[in-house]
Formats: structure tokens, sequence, C-alpha cells
């Protein structure tokens, strides 16, 4: 199959990646552009995975790179972290997590219809909140 992981360069993504490559599915990534990259993460599997740099905040990038690789699967890891600095920078954060989700999502759709990729999106336990009851499942009640 081939699988595409936004924000591959993220612990997760890495980790992911890596044992993808292991199933011996066709792995790509989508990179940001930042000047001193580290890809030690990715280092072991560097020759076995394709990475395309795209800006998941620009519609036309995120639509123009998944035309190109056509993926089974897309896993949406990409974002901002850590959750202080959202804070800080409110509006990056925008950018990044909710206008990229739906460029990602919008891409799909408008490329593939609903039915041909799947779209796998990661959240935070962040939206859990304090929670009284341990440990709290994926029903748990939301309170971001």
């Amino acid at each position: 199959m081939k699988l595409l992981i936004t924000g591959i360069t993220g612990f997760i993504g890495a980790e992911l990646a890596k044992t993808l490559v292991k199933e011996g599915h066709e792995v790509f990534g989508f990179i940001r552009h930042v000047v001193g990259r580290d890809l030690k993460s990715l280092e072991e599997i560097k020759d076995k995975i394709n990475l395309i740099t795209c800006d998941i905040t620009d519609y036309f990038s995120v639509k123009k790179s998944i035309e190109k690789i056509n993926p089974d699967v897309v896993f949406h890891l990409a974002a901002l972290s850590p959750v202080r600095l959202s804070f800080e920078h409110p509006f990056d954060y925008q950018r990044s997590i909710l206008q990229g989700t739906m460029n990602i999502a919008e891409s799909i759709i408008e490329l593939y219809g609903p039915k041909k990729t799947r779209l796998i999106v990661a959240s935070t336990a962040e939206v859990y909140g304090i929670q009284n009851e341990e440990p709290f499942l994926e029903d748990s009640r939301l309170e971001p």
C-alpha cells in the first residue's frame, strides 16, 4: 500500500514510518521546509521512504503533493507542539492544526472522493482535560 504520514519527523510519525516500512509498505512523508531540519529520527529508514516538502497550511501545496503520491491511507500526525506555546502563538497553531487538517481532508475528497483514500487523524490527550477516572479511555468525556 502507498501510505502518507504528515508529521513524519515527529516521534510518533517516525515510529509509525519504521513499522510500516518493516511491513513492506511504500511510505511517503510530508516535511515542512525548515532550516536545519533534524532527520535523525528517520536515519535508519531514510533510503526506504520518500520525503516530500509540503506546507500543510497551503491548500494547493497539499493538493498537488497528495495528487503526486496517490496514497491509499493518509496518517495525519502533523501538528505544532508543545501545547503551552499555543497560548502565545494561537494563530500559528490554528493554521497548522485546523487549516492543515481541513486542507488534507478537502484535498482527498476533491481528488478521490471519500471512498478511495482513508484519512486517519491523530489527536491529543489534552482533549480529555483533567479526568477523575483512571485510566481514562477513548470514550471518556471530552473536556478540553
